[in-house]
């Protein structure tokens, strides 16, 4: 088998394990919706343990809000759980913006923090 097959067969298998990963934080978000913001636009699965969520709501002036939550499966107990703190004790992973382009810059600022937080721990 080449090495090109094994590669598709190996990012199939991700796919589907973050598919699923993606499908039961879906079904678990419907009974913990977001509170200002819970019309979800984007979830993206990070390794097996992460998601990363984007949604959409108004503020209380009724201008457009966007939430950036990411959440960590808890495969003991089967349920998705806020992530808190970083490694210093700080929350910045769950915040609000008024423009989705600043979500995104969030977004992008959790997925560096958590490859080079991969890399300390590999």
């Amino acid at each position: 088998m080449s090495w090109r097959v094994i590669k598709m067969e190996y990012e199939l298998n991700q796919s589907k394990k973050f598919g699923s990963l993606k499908k039961a934080f879906r079904c678990w978000q419907k009974e913990h919706p977001n509170f200002m913001t819970n019309e979800i636009i984007k979830v993206e699965a990070i390794e097996e343990l992460f998601i990363i969520e984007l949604a959409k709501g108004r503020g209380f002036d009724n201008s457009d809000l966007y939430g950036v939550s990411l959440i960590v499966y808890d495969s003991i107990n089967k349920t998705f759980k806020t992530a808190k703190e970083d490694d210093c004790g700080s929350g910045w992973f769950n915040s609000c913006f008024d423009s989705i382009s600043q979500a995104h810059i969030h977004i992008d600022n959790i997925k560096k923090y958590l490859k080079d937080k991969k890399k300390v721990v590999a």
